[in-house]
């Protein structure tokens, strides 16, 4: 998969940037119950996507963030959740 979204230049505390993602959270689910339009989904879908990487990005280093991720990939790989060539 690949991700070429980048995080906000905004550096906010952690607990005003979760504000900030479940923001984007409630807007994804009005879009979901109020439309079935695939691209406003897909949209705010990226809005969290970003929302988090932010997070990430303003309060770990790219190496921690690396670690995180494979972290994350390898837990979910033994719990199954991944497909075999993931």
């Amino acid at each position: 998969m690949i991700c070429n979204l980048k995080p906000t230049k905004f550096k906010t505390e952690i607990s005003s940037q979760c504000l900030k993602i479940e923001e984007e959270y409630e807007e994804l689910i009005s879009a979901v119950l109020d439309e079935n339009d695939k691209k406003h989904i897909g949209e705010e879908t990226c809005d969290v996507i970003v929302a988090c990487l932010t997070l990430l990005k303003h309060n770990f280093t790219d190496e921690q963030i690396k670690h995180l991720f494979k972290f994350v990939n390898d837990k979910n790989r033994k719990r199954g959740y991944l497909e075999d060539n993931e």
